[in-house]
């Protein structure tokens, strides 16, 4: 079938066109909602400023395709291969792109919001200026991708690889990673108030200048985590709960974590210079070789802290 023939019937009503093959063809603003296109080779495919609300592309090749301020409202795009495809300035609002390969994909400036990345591979993906409110990202692959200056409110990282990523600046407020990896991370300057970080890894990790007001960091049962929440919504202290975080190596140089909950965490070499952490909590914390030159940590609980070879406050070194 050629895409003349593809157009005509759906002209005529015509919907389901599985499994055809399409490569390199263009298809510029045209309107195909509620197409049917699963399992097919649309691969090197020009779709741009084309409307497939609704429709099924999933399992389709789509490798190296230019989608470019199309929308793709509520489409199925689950298993889709969009690797290295350009989807910039598209409209993938509740799109399903679940299980997709999005690796090294453009996707900036798209709106994403409510989409489902869930178990998709976004592996060096640039994601800059895209909306991504509300987004699931669950046991997604996040590797090197670009995701710096979004607004990520509210998204779900739940068991995602987020190693090396890119977050600088980004709007993070009550994200969920729970369980995510954010090693060797970029976390400078961003938006983290209300962040539930659930035994996730953030071993050296930047968070030098971030916004941690309310963050949660802690293997605590869910009651008490929604307890904590109600406490912060109705106007009780933005704890900062980092308990039995593994923070080796972080930088949080800048940053204020008054009144946080530090007990058990590992801080081994973390970048902790002028930062405000006074009358918190370090109960058997681990700071080892750690950097806390020109720390506030007046009214502070140390009890049993790991200082060996810590640059103290005043420039000090502990033995």
């Amino acid at each position: 079938m050629n895409i003349n023939e593809l157009l005509r019937l759906y002209l005529q009503g015509e919907k389901d066109f599985n499994r055809v093959r399409l490569s390199g063809v263009e298809i510029i603003q045209a309107n195909l909602t509620q197409i049917e296109l699963n399992h097919s080779d649309l691969s090197w495919t020009n779709l741009s400023a084309t409307d497939l609300s609704g429709g099924d592309l999933s399992h389709a090749d789509l490798v190296n395709s230019s989608i470019i301020s199309s929308r793709l409202i509520g489409t199925k795009l689950q298993n889709s291969d969009l690797s290295y495809a350009d989807l910039s300035w598209s409209n993938f609002n509740g799109a399903d792109l679940s299980y997709a390969d999005l690796s090294y994909a453009n996707l900036a400036n798209s709106f994403l919001s409510n989409t489902n990345f869930s178990y998709a591979n976004l592996t060096g993906a640039n994601l800059t200026g895209a909306n991504l409110t509300g987004a699931n990202f669950t046991r997604a692959n996040l590797f090197q991708a670009d995701l710096t200056g979004l607004n990520l409110m509210g998204a779900d990282f739940t068991y995602a690889d987020l190693s090396n990523t890119n977050l600088q600046g980004s709007n993070l407020s009550e994200a969920n990673f729970y369980r995510a990896d954010l090693q060797h991370c970029q976390l400078r300057k961003a938006n983290l108030t209300g962040l539930i970080l659930y035994k996730a890894n953030l071993a050296k990790a930047n968070l030098r200048s971030a916004n941690l007001s309310g963050a949660i960091l802690k293997d605590i049962s869910n009651n008490e985590f929604q307890l904590l929440k109600i406490r912060r919504k109705t106007g009780g202290k933005n704890q900062i709960i980092f308990t039995h975080a593994n923070l080796q190596e972080v930088n949080l140089e800048g940053s204020n974590i008054e009144e946080g909950n530090f007990n058990y965490a590992l801080f081994r070499e973390a970048i902790l210079l002028n930062i405000n952490a006074s009358n918190g909590s370090f109960i058997e914390a681990n700071l080892q070789n750690a950097d806390l030159r020109n720390a506030d940590l007046r009214g502070s609980a140390l009890g049993g802290v790991n200082l060996t070879e810590t640059k103290m406050p005043d420039g000090s070194i502990h033995p």
